[in-house]
């Protein structure tokens, strides 16, 4: 069974930083984005 994944891009606009990540579960990771959680990046931007 294929898996299908999703590349997504995100724009943090307060600092003009830019995200470029891949996941097979895009809402999931959007709400863990939203959290600060999953990378450094993601937490401090």
């Amino acid at each position: 069974m294929t898996q299908l994944y999703f590349v997504y891009i995100l724009a943090s606009a307060p600092f003009g930083a830019i995200y470029i990540g891949m996941t097979n579960d895009p809402v999931t990771r959007i709400l863990e984005h939203r959290e600060g959680r999953g990378s450094r990046h993601v937490w401090k931007y």
